[in-house]
């Protein structure tokens, strides 16, 4: 059977569209972690002034923040790269030679450049299971 022209482009643009949008619906965090859980640990990590650097187009720093969960995404200590990003602040990412996406910087000036699990970034920043209880949140282990 012949597909006319019109109905194969309309077909591969729904095929994007729908590929381009699988999994933005999700609110739950990738990492296993309980949406209160991985917003208790945003905000723990923002509370110790751990920062992370990247850019509104890099698909690493997308996954970071589906790590996290739409509901924890507000309070992730994001810092914006580019320049033609909401909110940037590229002056600071060039003065902090920001290289690679995303780069995690924390308070003992040690970093990391790339995508961390919520768990090992709530290790490497000290966000004892103690500290996540002050966000009302329950720890699971």
């Amino acid at each position: 059977m012949l597909i006319p022209s019109h109905m194969k482009k309309f077909i591969a643009i729904s095929a994007f569209c729908l590929l381009a949008f699988a999994g933005c619906s999700s609110s739950a965090p990738s990492g296993g972690e309980t949406p209160e859980k991985a917003v208790a640990i945003a905000k723990c990590l923002d509370d110790k002034g751990v920062e992370m650097y990247g850019a509104f187009w890099c698909p690493h720093c997308k996954d970071q923040k589906k790590a996290f969960g739409s509901q924890a995404e507000e309070f992730i200590p994001y810092n914006e790269c580019d320049p033609r990003g909401e909110n940037e602040v590229s002056e600071t990412c060039i003065e902090l030679e920001i290289q690679g996406y995303p780069t995690w910087i924390f308070t003992d000036g040690s970093r990391e450049e790339r995508v961390i699990p919520l768990s090992e970034l709530q290790e490497i920043s000290g966000c004892s299971d103690a500290e996540i209880q002050k966000y009302n949140v329950t720890s699971q282990e």
